[in-house]
């Protein structure tokens, strides 16, 4: 079970692989580095150096902000896109929930807060 994982919701994109144990592998563009048309050959880079074909993938797992209106839609078609054609599952995960699923705390409140750039 391998599934890709892409976050392109803010100013970088991070993309990476997990079996049903760990992270495999996982990189992120340079925060400086805006241009979404870059996450087709960024995941063609994380598949080559996993060593993992795309026919290895048993669904993806896709940020669905908040965040970059445009990162988001490139993400979103880029996710579905993959997933479309061998019918592999597609899971949206919040941005702001993945940051405080980090924090490990067990007790206690903690709020994941993010910048929306407006003033």
């Amino acid at each position: 079970m391998v599934m890709l994982g892409i976050d392109s919701s803010d100013d970088f994109i991070s993309i990476g692989l997990a079996d049903s144990k760990k992270i495999l592998i996982s990189r992120s563009s340079e925060p400086e580095t805006r241009n979404k048309n870059m996450i087709h050959g960024f995941i063609q880079n994380i598949l080559l150096e996993s060593g993992a074909k795309m026919d290895d993938l048993t669904g993806v797992a896709i940020a669905i902000g908040p965040g970059s209106f445009t990162g988001l839609r490139v993400g979103l078609a880029t996710a579905k896109g993959i997933c479309w054609p061998g019918r592999l599952p597609l899971v949206g995960v919040s941005s702001l929930l993945a940051v405080a699923e980090c924090v490990q705390i067990t007790r206690g409140k903690y709020f994941a807060i993010k910048d929306a750039k407006r003033s």
